[in-house]
């Protein structure tokens, strides 16, 4: 290839831009969610939160803050409980093939 075709084909790929992202919805409580559509576009605080165990930074990075506090009004008036939240960090993980993303671990005591 010659610097001029090679300059075409650059100019060419820059006038294409990025790589459109694609992403599908689930809902809960009825909040959508917008999630990525591949486990390489996640969030990595989000992902790390759910190695830690940490379910609801998990569900926070994943949905982001403010439909994490929509999802969160839709308790009320009373308050949002940790079982409540499990089966969204579940909904949230199943489709990235993650299991148990943001349950944390019971210790044992010896």
């Amino acid at each position: 290839m010659s610097g001029q075709q090679a300059a075409k084909a650059a100019k060419a790929e820059v006038q294409k831009g990025p790589r459109k992202r694609s992403h599908f919805t689930i809902e809960d409580r009825g909040v959508t969610f917008k999630l990525p559509a591949t486990a390489e576009e996640l969030p990595g605080d989000a992902v790390e939160a759910g190695e830690e165990g940490k379910s609801v930074i998990f569900v926070r990075e994943m949905v982001g803050p403010e439909k994490f506090k929509e999802w969160k009004q839709t308790f009320a008036p009373r308050r949002w409980l940790m079982g409540d939240l499990e089966p969204l960090a579940e909904k949230l993980a199943k489709p990235y093939g993650f299991a148990n993303a943001g349950e944390s671990q019971a210790s044992e005591d010896s």
